[in-house]
């Protein structure tokens, strides 16, 4: 009498790296792989000369713009006029950006922002999941613009925490345009928020 096999099939995934990557048009260039901590001056722009990722992933691991020079705003652009951006922040990921000097200059996240006048932005999308987003400005404003110029995607779930501070300026979360950017067709932004914390504060 044959007996009948029993097979059973595991799939098993492969182990969640901690780590900043990159991907496509990510400038400045150096930011990753394998970096678990990166602190720059630089600003960073993602689809820049065409589609670009940039994932923050993992507990302890975080990326932060830290800028003090005078006449320079400390940001981040998802979203060009040439390509595609998606900034992913996940699993305990933290990302921050900081403008410290005293010159009255700004700290933002522009999400479909082209920086060319008249010229429309392609989709910028912020991603977090479990993830931590900073922004603190000391003498200026600290917003984040989700379409400014172009359609633009903020998506913060499972705990997540967006907080935007700015000690002696304006602050704020700005979906679809803001004042002093050009009109163009398209420029639209959502949000998804869902069991995450979004702060904005001033003074």
């Amino acid at each position: 009498m044959a007996v009948p096999l029993l097979v059973l099939a595991m799939t098993i995934s492969p182990p969640v790296i901690a780590q900043i990557s990159t991907s496509g048009s990510v400038s400045p260039l150096g930011i990753g792989p394998g970096s678990t901590t990166v602190t720059t001056t630089d600003r960073i722009e993602i689809g820049n000369t065409g589609p670009g990722v940039l994932t923050v992933n993992g507990s302890g691991v975080e990326l932060t713009i830290n800028d003090s020079f005078d006449g320079q705003d400390a940001f981040i652009m998802v979203g060009r006029q040439a390509g595609d951006g998606t900034l992913s922040i996940q699993n305990g990921g933290t990302v921050n950006i900081l403008q410290q000097n005293s010159a009255g200059d700004d700290a933002s996240l522009f999400i479909s922002d082209p920086q060319i006048g008249g010229t429309a932005a392609q989709q910028g999308t912020v991603n977090l999941n479990d993830g931590t987003l900073s922004i603190s400005a000391a003498s200026d404003a600290a917003f984040i613009f989700v379409g400014r110029e172009g359609p633009g995607a903020l998506n913060a779930q499972n705990g997540s925490i967006i907080t935007v501070h700015s000690d002696n300026g304006l602050s704020g979360l700005r979906f679809g345009g803001s004042p002093g950017a050009d009109l163009v067709q398209g420029a639209a932004g959502i949000g998804l928020f869902d069991n995450s914390d979004v702060t904005v504060t001033a003074g």
